[in-house]
């Protein structure tokens, strides 16, 4: 009886680490992008709980390919399905990344937006109480005015009245004799 595990050629063991190696390499850079990537969308996105499972679903199967690979390497002299299952976790673990990004969520606004829109929004207050009080103002002025121009009014009419009543002090007035100017 023969042995139940095969013995994989030189060649073909060869091409599997090459591609096993490559893998290793892809997934790496990946893996680290999207590592970075999460302090970008932490910094600036407000991401739902469907981008941490997918994240967590890629990392997982992002490890687990190397972990295949690993596997696939030790056992490279013999039959087996590890490099299957590292070529198909990174397949997967490349989609649930890509899906991922379809969850990033709204925009944070950052603090110098904030700051700005609430400076934008006291201005706005600030013109509105301007403009309240240039028209209180122009009212006050206009009513200033009307007293005013009542008063000068008023003072003319004290003063026409005062001429009327008051005999003026450099007109003589002819004395009276009753005998001298008196008719019978």
């Amino acid at each position: 009886m023969g042995s139940i595990v095969s013995k994989v050629t030189p060649e073909r063991a060869s091409a599997r680490k090459t591609i096993a190696q490559a893998l290793f390499g892809v997934v790496g850079i990946v893996f680290g992008g999207a590592f970075t990537g999460v302090f970008y969308v932490v910094d600036k996105r407000q991401p739902g709980v469907s981008f941490w499972v997918l994240m967590g679903v890629s990392a997982f199967l992002l490890l687990y390919s190397f972990y295949a690979g690993a596997r696939g390497i030790e056992k490279i002299n013999q039959e087996h399905g590890y490099f299957n299952r590292q070529a198909i976790a990174t397949l997967f673990g490349f989609l649930a990344l890509a899906a991922s990004l379809r969850f990033l969520g709204p925009e944070k606004a950052d603090q110098q937006s904030q700051q700005i829109a609430q400076l934008l929004q006291e201005i706005g207050g600030i013109k509105g109480d301007l403009a309240r009080l240039e028209e209180d103002d122009t009212i006050a002025r206009k009513n200033y005015s009307d007293q005013v121009e009542q008063l000068r009014q008023l003072q003319s009419q004290v003063d026409a009245l005062s001429r009327a009543t008051t005999p003026t002090p450099n007109r003589k007035v002819a004395p009276r004799h009753p005998s001298k100017y008196r008719r019978d």
